[in-house]
């Protein structure tokens, strides 16, 4: 699981190393927050708010968890995610110095962090039950649609593995799916970073992201929740299947932004800086 989660990160790493300005301890201590930080808060308000709810309206604890999971609970999760980002990027100077790349990279690792511990609480009870499987992995032998834990193989072949995935019936060779939380808050921390760094009408495109990121989550959940709607389980499946591109276009556009800034001189600090590298020679 560890694994899965660090190695999605540093695909994002490497891809945008000629461009970020973030450090990669930055970027590992940003896992560790989606974690402890993003992943038990958005847990806790979870919990106060089903049992708030089911408390005053009577209703019973299970149908309020199952309406939450796609009616709520995607948008507290999403908040929570970015929280850490927008406490940090509120210091003017931070905000000034990051590009549109570091927000892209940052969020992946709050999302990845975040989905390693919601692997971890649902199935680390069950690891004396998991059977490895001969391809590779491990599943708990629940269902038909076993939970499937990725192994090396699967995770070094894949975009932005997931810790966890689903193991159909029947199938010779399983993969590692593709981390939603991972995608999810990639793409809402472009929005946010163009929301910070934007000017004039431009901000208002930061706003696209944020709503797309929290409208795929809730449909997501809704489909898991009603899996005998058909409909929604078309749309979840063609998503899920451009899943791992979406962190990669968000990438693309970020640095595209960055390149051209720095092009004009809106980040001298970087522009000195490569100035100087360029006289230097190579070492």
């Amino acid at each position: 699981m560890v694994a899965a989660s660090l190695y999605g990160v540093t695909q994002l790493l490497v891809l945008s190393s000629p461009i970020r300005s973030v450090r990669m301890s930055t970027v590992l201590l940003t896992i560790a927050v989606g974690v402890y930080g993003a992943g038990v808060g958005a847990a806790l308000l979870e919990l106060a708010y089903t049992r708030g709810v089911a408390e005053a309206s009577g209703e019973s604890l299970t149908e309020v968890v199952k309406t939450a999971s796609y009616a709520v609970d995607p948008v507290i999760e999403e908040l929570m995610k970015l929280a850490p980002l927008l406490l940090v990027a509120w210091n003017i100077r931070v905000r000034r110095q990051w590009g549109l790349t570091d927000y892209v990279v940052l969020g992946a690792a709050l999302g990845a962090g975040f989905g390693l511990l919601e692997a971890v609480a649902r199935y680390a009870l069950d690891a004396d039950r998991a059977i490895q499987l001969p391809a590779g992995g491990w599943a708990v032998p629940d269902s038909l649609r076993a939970p499937y834990i990725p192994g090396v193989e699967q995770v070094f072949s894949a975009w932005f593995p997931a810790p966890q995935g689903v193991l159909e019936l029947g199938d010779p060779a399983p993969a590692a799916a593709t981390s939603p939380h991972l995608v999810y808050t990639a793409l809402a921390a472009l929005g946010v970073g163009v929301l910070l760094r934007g000017r004039g009408w431009a901000r208002a495109l930061g706003v696209l992201p944020l709503a797309a990121t929290s409208a795929l989550h809730m449909l997501t959940n809704y489909a898991a929740a009603h899996p005998m709607d058909p409909d929604a389980a078309d749309w979840v499946d063609t998503f899920e299947g451009m899943l791992w591109a979406l962190p990669l276009v968000c990438l693309v556009v970020a640095m595209a932004v960055d390149l051209r800034q720095l092009w004009r001189g809106s980040r001298p600090c970087q522009v000195s800086c490569c100035r100087r590298s360029a006289r230097a020679g190579p070492a």
